[in-house]
């Protein structure tokens, strides 16, 4: 069977996909033979490939396999070396089916060898005894001994590849090219490589028996970089070894060419490497070279190798405590890390309060110091409860050595009380930006928010921030919503969720001194269920204006429960929105200048009317409370308690209150100001224009303008109503007899006539006159021996009858 010693991990660039199985073997290795080995020291035995060094008075046995039993006149030799090559000890032993062969380590820099070679024959092919062949053996060992512990770096490359070959398989094919390479040069620096070399790290992959090498000869020991080490049988010119290990070798070569002239056998030498065998205790060799057996053999020399630098120092990462039930706690290790995975036996115990008392033990899976993690198994169900953060200390055993590392804070997922550790809640408001969290205190077994909307995800948090959900809520509209949170090693938890209607968005909000209410100009200013000023409280008068509820601007004006001075109120309100949701917002209040406050002074010449010829005509000058749309109008206004008359012009609007939606129908008259006594007065009377009035009977609003600062008053309803009648212009004689012409006008809207009896004030009888074309306009035509000169006119829309004085008759009349 051949192994793979050294790989290479290549990359092709075209063939990402297949990156992890692009492997060619740089040399082959062959099966040796198998069996069991223990180091004892003191009371405790432990696997050979189990303890990381030797040191005096270990004592070290070695059982063979039963293949190798089997195998007849075959022999052991043991040897214990020390590295200055001064101290030897040799023991061999014929190889027997249930024997053990043991060796005690005389100090703690000795170094064994395992030589397990066949007998050899005579010249007439009688095969020697093993003692002999034993005695060739030992003669090679003693002759250059340093040159087997040379030996030593076979294993140390051995274990270096297959430490690469772990971590490198590791890596995730997404990660391509450049994962590889740098997991590789992060393992090298683990393992005392602080810089790699470029001939080792390509970009096509990660040559690993350059690399193995060079983090050997790194630890000191020079080592090999032949593909092998050479066939040692008789011809030292084909061993390929650089450097001293070269020089090492030719004590076998030596044995060899000594060991074919006197015999007619052929010795092949080869090294060997170890790997874990058959059994908790087993080692199987692989030898560089091929078996030989007949008129060549094949001698297996393995010098086991050993970690020979300091115990690194290995702590739990804890900058916060780590989530037990994630299955992978992190590690730090501060030196340089062994080759081979020596650690066994480990265990975390979770404390308690005091740290002195181990209140539970957690299983430990398998412990990798190279991936920088132990890997645990942890049942949730069977862990504390009584909080969410546990001391906890992590031991273990390297070689014969316990090792405890320092307590360290372990997280458990949050069962009971995860509601209250979330955060955020009120910041799910449809058209804006929500984010969601679970405190940091709870959060360290949290993997993933998941925010849902009818069955549908709309936002998931990162790998980078597990507990923290940033959810775009510009388009999602008020309703009900489902956080999952999901937690290493424990059931998802779901959590029911509102997302709450808009919330108001106030650009301003003005309150001017002395008002009973307050202007706000924003967005969604339909949200708005009250404004709270210290202890007024304003609610809408209306509906907003076009827009407000929307997001643009509108205006809205809130009606407060008491007239207040700006000096009663705090300079921030509060404002709540319908339904209580979302939560209240604080904004600031806009202080203002008082409005104008004027009234109709109290005087019966306050609203003073200047009538006109039709006004005359149609008796309106006698009745109080009324004009006509052609008379002129003055009036004399008054300030209000708590209003002071401001330097600056003052201005008078007026509308029609049947036309009040209509901004461009207020008329604006200049007014003149007597701060002294706090009056305004018309200039010179003023005539309504006609055009501006909406209806026949059109009642006045007032009110009055500052117009530097462009405050304004209240709207007032003035005791006034400015009329459109009709006008008679003339009074002419019609076509035939006893007809009569009326001319003026705006005549369509009388609805009727009545002829006026003597002495009486209203109309006996009515008549309806239609229109009549009089010339080039319209006229009304009456019968009647004598020319009229009262009649009852009944107008559209006034239900009071009119008692009109016509003009006097043309010259007509006096010819009838």
């Amino acid at each position: 069977m051949k192994m793979p010693l050294g790989q290479r991990w290549m990359v092709g660039a075209l063939c990402s996909v297949a990156m992890h199985a692009a492997l060619s073997a740089t040399f082959n290795s062959y099966d040796g033979p198998a069996f069991s080995a223990t180091v004892t020291r003191g009371e405790v035995t432990l696997p050979m490939l189990q303890v990381d060094r030797l040191q005096k008075g270990d004592h070290l046995v070695i059982t063979p396999s039963e293949e190798l039993a089997s195998r007849k006149d075959w022999l052991m030799v043991l040897a214990s070396i020390s590295r200055s090559g001064t101290e030897i000890t040799v023991k061999p032993y014929p190889i027997q089916e249930g024997q053990r062969f043991e060796l005690d380590i005389p100090a703690d820099d000795a170094v064994p060898a395992i030589v397990i070679a066949p007998a050899l024959r005579t010249l007439f092919g009688i095969t020697t005894s093993i003692g002999q062949s034993a005695d060739l053996i030992e003669q090679a060992i003693r002759s250059d001994p340093q040159r087997f512990v040379e030996l030593q770096k076979i294993d140390q490359i051995n274990q270096a590849a297959r430490a690469l070959a772990d971590v490198l398989s590791a890596v995730p094919a997404s990660k391509g090219v450049e994962g590889l390479n740098e997991a590789a040069r992060s393992a090298a620096t683990r393992y005392g490589l602080p810089v790699v070399s470029v001939d080792c790290v390509k970009n096509n992959g990660v040559d690993i028996q350059c690399l193995a090498t060079e983090i050997v000869r790194r630890a000191n020991v020079e080592a090999m970089s032949a593909d092998k080490l050479g066939s040692l049988n008789g011809k030292p010119d084909e061993g390929k070894l650089p450097g001293q290990l070269d020089e090492g070798i030719k004590t076998f070569t030596a044995a060899a060419d000594y060991f074919t002239s006197r015999y007619r056998d052929l010795y092949d030498f080869t090294p060997t490497f170890a790997r874990s065998g058959q059994g908790a205790e087993g080692v199987k060799l692989y030898a560089i070279d091929r078996y030989r057996n007949g008129g060549i053999k094949t001698a297996y020399v393995y010098v086991p190798a050993w970690f020979q630098g300091r115990t690194p120092a290995l702590t739990v990462e804890s900058k916060q405590p780590v989530c037990l039930t994630a299955g992978r706690l992190p590690l730090i290790a501060t030196g340089r890390l062994p080759l081979s995975n020596y650690w066994y036996d480990w265990r975390l115990d979770l404390l308690d309060g005091s740290k002195s008392k181990a209140v539970q033990s957690v299983p430990i899976l398998d412990m990798h110091p190279e991936f920088g993690e132990v890997n645990v198994r942890v049942d949730a169900a069977q862990l504390p409860q009584a909080g969410n953060v546990v001391a906890g200390r992590l031991s273990g055993m390297l070689g014969f050595q316990r090792l405890t590392l320092p307590d360290a804070a372990f997280a458990l997922p949050v069962m009971k009380d995860l509601d209250d550790a979330l955060q955020g809640e009120a910041s799910l408001i449809s058209g804006e930006m929500g984010h969601l969290r679970v405190a940091s205190s709870s959060a360290y077994c949290v993997q993933q928010l998941k925010l849902q909307v009818n069955g549908q995800t709309i936002a998931a948090s990162t790998a980078s921030a597990p507990n923290r959900l940033d959810v775009d809520l510009s388009h999602v509209p008020a309703q009900k919503a489902a956080l999952t949170v999901s937690q290493a090693g424990v059931p998802d938890q779901v959590f029911p969720l509102d997302i709450m209607a808009p919330r108001t968005r106030i650009k301003s909000l003005v309150h001017q001194d002395g008002d009973d209410d307050v202007a706000v100009e924003g967005e969604r200013l339909d949200r708005i269920a009250q404004v709270r000023l210290g202890s007024v409280t304003c609610a809408p008068k209306g509906a907003p204006t076009a827009g407000a509820t929307a997001a643009i601007n509108g205006k809205l004006v809130l009606g407060c429960d008491a007239a207040s001075s700006n000096a009663a109120l705090p300079d921030r309100a509060v404002v709540t929105h319908v339904g209580g949701k979302p939560a209240a917002l604080t904004v600031a209040l806009t202080k203002g200048e008082a409005r104008p406050r004027f009234a109709l002074a109290a005087t019966p010449t306050a609203l003073l009317v200047q009538p006109s010829d039709k006004a005359l005509q149609w008796g309106v000058a006698r009745t109080a409370g009324v004009s006509t749309d052609d008379s002129g109008i003055a009036v004399l206004l008054q300030a209000q308690e708590g209003y002071t008359v401001r330097n600056g012009a003052y201005a008078l609007q007026l509308r029609i209150s049947e036309d009040v939606a209509n901004d461009n129908a207020v008329f604006t008259v200049p007014l003149m100001v007597n701060k002294a006594r706090g009056e305004l007065r018309t200039r010179v009377p003023f005539v309504y224009p006609g055009a501006l009035l909406p209806t026949v009977v059109n009642h006045l609003q007032y009110r009055v303008v500052h117009t530097p600062s462009g405050l304004a008053g209240d709207w007032r309803d003035a005791p006034h109503a400015i009329l459109m009648l009709p006008n008679f212009t003339a009074t002419n004689c019609g076509p035939e007899a006893g007809q009569w012409q009326l001319l003026g006008d705006r005549l369509d809207l009388i609805e009727g006539v009545g002829h006026l009896l003597p002495g009486e004030s209203s109309a006996a009888r009515w008549q309806a006159v239609p229109l009549s074309r009089c010339g080039e306009g319209a006229c009304l035509v009456l019968s009647g021996k004598a020319a009229p000169q009262q009649i009852a006119v009944k107008v559209a829309w006034i239900d009071q009858p009119f008692t009109v004085t016509l003009p006097p008759a043309s010259a007509c009349a006096a010819a009838r």
